[in-house]
């Protein structure tokens, strides 16, 4: 099972951005497809009468037919709107997005009773964020296009995620050619609200996962012991997970975030339209996590933060 943890995983469930965009996508031609009546039908037709009219016209095959389209025309609206909300959530830049990730820190803080005085100190600052420069990422703000916006903030990536590092916490082995190298010490983590996310985000990432296996770091199938075997076995460079399996991980001192250098944080929001900043169910262990573990590696400035 360690080596399940980093190796291939495969899950029978088709993402829903996946599905929205390889098959349920109901364009113009679908609805014009349907005999009498039905494109009229399906833009809806000016007043009661024209519209039951069009609806009389149809067969009973034709209707059920129609109602699929408006259906799979509701999720592509959906999917659509959801990606624009991302795609503004990007497009803030540095200072926008570190304004929106102290707003998080700072109110979910106070109503947890944190003074005044400790709140000033979680305050982020354009520095503490990377994005692409202005006008050079292009592409759509989906799922897909995860790995090329890692890629575009960390241009050293390829370097990054194969040299060998040494974490004076974690434990250390020497390879056949005399090297040490680090355990439980990722330099690039994504950060997501479910182990379900979680495995569609790894298997976005084709280009990083051929450079050595990426850690699965949350509760999806996986125990807390395989995880810690895993760690302890395999000095991987990049790992995803949720919140509260990382926390855990970290307390158990089976994963350290010293040689972290990118935290890249997903801003997909899920059926519900929430983000993981606005998630009930993951919000409280993000916080924690940021505050416990995170916040003195952003002090330091050796990691750096990004949302996409």
């Amino acid at each position: 099972m360690a080596e399940e943890l980093g190796g291939d995983y495969v899950v029978e469930e088709v993402g829903e951005e996946d599905a929205i965009a390889g098959g349920l996508e109901a364009d113009e031609e679908d609805v014009a497809a349907l005999t009498g009546g039905t494109k009229r039908a399906l833009e809806g037709s000016e007043g009661e009468e024209g519209e039951g009219s069009a609806a009389d016209a149809l067969s009973a095959q034709e209707r059920k037919r129609l109602r699929r389209l408006k259906e799979r025309q509701k999720k592509k609206k959906k999917y659509e709107d959801r990606q624009q909300a991302v795609s503004e959530l990007v497009a803030c830049g540095a200072e926008g997005q570190a304004e929106m990730v102290t707003a998080f820190l700072q109110k979910e803080l106070s109503a947890d009773g944190v003074t005044k005085l400790e709140l000033a100190t979680f305050r982020l600052a354009p520095a503490n964020m990377v994005v692409p420069p202005e006008g050079t990422f292009k592409l759509p703000h989906d799922l897909c296009n995860i790995q090329a916006w890692l890629k575009a903030v960390m241009p050293e990536w390829e370097e990054a995620l194969t040299a060998k590092v040494i974490s004076r916490n974690m434990k250390k082995k020497k390879s056949k050619e005399g090297k040490e190298f680090s355990f439980g010490s990722p330099v690039v983590l994504l950060l997501t609200s479910s182990g379900a996310r979680s495995v569609e985000l790894i298997r976005a990432l084709p280009d990083i996962g051929k450079l050595g296996k990426v850690a699965k770091l949350f509760a999806k199938h996986f125990k807390v012991e395989e995880q810690q075997q895993f760690l302890q076995t395999n000095a991987s460079r990049c790992a995803v997970g949720t919140p509260n399996r990382l926390m855990k991980l970290a307390e158990l001192g089976s994963l350290d975030f010293g040689k972290l250098r990118l935290l890249l944080i997903d801003g997909y929001r899920d059926g519900k339209q929430r983000t993981i900043f606005e998630n009930p169910e993951v919000r409280g262990d993000l916080v924690k996590l940021f505050r416990v573990h995170l916040q003195q590696e952003v002090r330091k400035g050796s990691l750096k933060l990004s949302v996409f």
